[in-house]
């Protein structure tokens, strides 16, 4: 019997099976921001367990996740060997909407990634600031520096890729993903399909279980090897 329970061989088709059948007879709502952190667990629930079919290393999703230096609170975070890997923010979809179009707006305007405060101060951030604030803080927070994180309303979300530097954490933002329609909005298809959030979400694991360096990552999403302001849209 493997760490989970399991007394078969554990495998992703297997663990999909599983999650699909558990899911089957759930209505799940998505109207509030609590909604889109239940299917964040059922969504982790998932890639701990493709990630331990592939690596054998068990990483784990924990929720209201402390800064160590501040009262700083992150909504979920997953761990693996003993450190914070990924930071996932949960949004209601009114919300999600409300932000998400004017970052999208001023990665277009400065043609660059983002680059958000280092450091909290009295100052009163809303909107999109406030979130990428928080975030910057927490990556910083611990060592190494986190390098990924999830914005999610349970409908769209969004992967930001923050590059290890000396100097202020450059986020590279993902355009804006449909992770799943509601029942009364008509499905379009998709101009380049991209994968689904958990083979998304093992693949950031797997860079930190494999000690992928950002050279490598850089190269691979088409971003500047040195830290600059060029621009770069990952999945674009």
């Amino acid at each position: 019997m493997d760490p989970f329970g399991y007394r078969c061989r554990l495998t992703p088709d297997l663990v999909l099976g599983i999650l699909r059948a558990d899911c089957a007879h759930r209505n799940f709502r998505v109207n509030y921001e609590g909604d889109a952190g239940v299917i964040a667990g059922y969504v982790f629930h998932l890639v701990e367990d493709v990630h331990y079919a592939l690596t054998g290393k068990i990483s784990e999703f924990t929720h209201q996740e402390h800064t160590d230096r501040s009262v700083v609170v992150t909504d979920h975070v997953c761990k693996l060997d003993g450190g914070i890997k990924i930071l996932w923010e949960d949004k209601s979809p009114r919300v999600f909407d409300a932000f998400v179009g004017e970052l999208m707006n001023k990665i277009r305007e400065h043609g660059s990634g983002i680059i958000p405060y280092p450091e909290l101060s009295p100052t009163a951030y809303r909107g999109y600031q406030a979130i990428l604030a928080k975030l910057s803080y927490h990556s910083s927070d611990v060592q190494p520096p986190v390098r990924w994180a999830v914005l999610f309303s349970g409908l769209k979300y969004i992967i930001i890729y923050i590059p290890r530097s000396s100097g202020r954490p450059t986020f590279y933002c993902s355009p804006i993903i449909n992770f799943c329609l509601r029942p009364d909005c008509p499905q379009e298809p998709a101009a380049r399909p991209r994968p689904p959030i958990w083979s998304m979400l093992v693949y950031m694991l797997l860079t930190e279980t494999l000690n992928v360096s950002d050279e490598t990552l850089r190269q691979k999403f088409g971003l500047p090897v040195l830290s600059g302001d060029a621009s770069s849209n990952l999945g674009t």
